[in-house]
């Protein structure tokens, strides 16, 4: 009876894992990787550009602000976003 009950808990949290709809995800929400998101903060600052944050519903992110460069990629380097004028 345990061992049926662990493998029903087991079975059922992968399920949670994988049914994450973008229902569940901040609006905005950029695909970066498996379970790996940047999500828009506010509106674009006084230079056009528009900061991210990074986002994941299982696993932890760091706490810094991003940029996109022109290529798509995100960097935490402001001065190589596609905003930015050389």
């Amino acid at each position: 009876m345990l061992k049926s009950l662990l493998v029903a808990s087991i079975l059922l949290s992968c399920v949670a894992c994988e049914s994450i709809s973008d229902d569940d995800l901040p609006d905005g929400a950029i695909q970066t990787g498996d379970d790996m998101y940047m999500v828009p903060v506010g509106t674009p600052d006084s230079n056009g550009c528009q900061l991210y944050r990074a986002h994941s519903p299982g696993k932890m992110v760091p706490q810094v602000i991003f940029y996109r460069r022109a290529d798509g990629t995100f960097v935490v380097n402001k001065a190589e976003a596609a905003c930015m004028s050389s």
